[in-house]
């Protein structure tokens, strides 16, 4: 894998630690606001520590804007595709949610989507599971097999204008794979990248930390 095309910012690699929130005594402020407000002055950090391949400070810097602008705000109405004809739109779904966002060309390890799916298959009643594929029906069709039938398999086309926003904000910002754990109110409670790029530096133990953002949706 290139250097450059891991750490560039739309493949945001960290790992996200938890803490507390900016926004817990604020009015909502949403996931995009935040993108759009921070994108910039963090990618010039960035590309300071790449250019003098500081991949730790790179590192420290994606955890610093994950977890100080992202966690706690709440999650867009993006537009999605879903095999559920009834669903146009990530509010449709009413419960808390764990949205797994990936491509057949990047997508998690196979012990994760089998702990994904034990979840799934305990709490879907509780909790909406969610897989948003970057692609077309076709190529989400064929990726669903691997998941527990009640999960939802959402899919976005990359090149209909319809869905440029979505694309841009969680395609592009935060990269895939991708884990995004909300609330009932679509706050953002964790979100975790499943396939550390830098060794050493991302690595944590996913079933724990999937286990304690499963244990704070309210």
């Amino acid at each position: 894998m290139k250097v450059i095309s891991c750490i560039c910012f739309v493949l945001i690699t960290a790992e996200i630690s938890y803490g507390q929130s900016e926004f817990n005594h604020s009015a909502k402020v949403y996931f995009s606001e935040q993108i759009a407000l921070n994108i910039n002055a963090y990618k010039y950090k960035i590309d300071k520590a790449e250019a003098t391949k500081n991949y730790r400070k790179v590192a420290q810097l994606y955890r610093e804007f994950i977890n100080q602008k992202l966690i706690g705000s709440y999650l867009d109405n993006f537009n999605v595709d879903c095999f559920n004809r009834r669903k146009n739109n990530l509010g449709d779904f009413e419960k808390p949610l764990v949205l797994l966002t990936y491509a057949d060309w990047a997508g998690p390890f196979d012990e994760q989507i089998e702990l994904y799916n034990s979840y799934a298959d305990d709490l879907h009643d509780k909790i909406d599971f969610l897989v948003l594929i970057w692609g077309d029906k076709k190529k989400a069709r064929r990726l669903k097999k691997a998941f527990y039938r009640k999960t939802e398999i959402l899919y976005v086309n990359e090149l209909r204008n319809r869905d440029e926003h979505t694309v841009r904000m969680l395609k592009h910002a935060l990269g895939v794979p991708t884990l995004i754990v909300t609330n009932t109110e679509k706050k953002i409670i964790d979100i975790m990248k499943l396939t550390p790029t830098f060794p050493n530096l991302f690595e944590y133990d996913f079933e724990k930390r999937f286990t304690k953002a499963i244990q704070k949706i309210d």
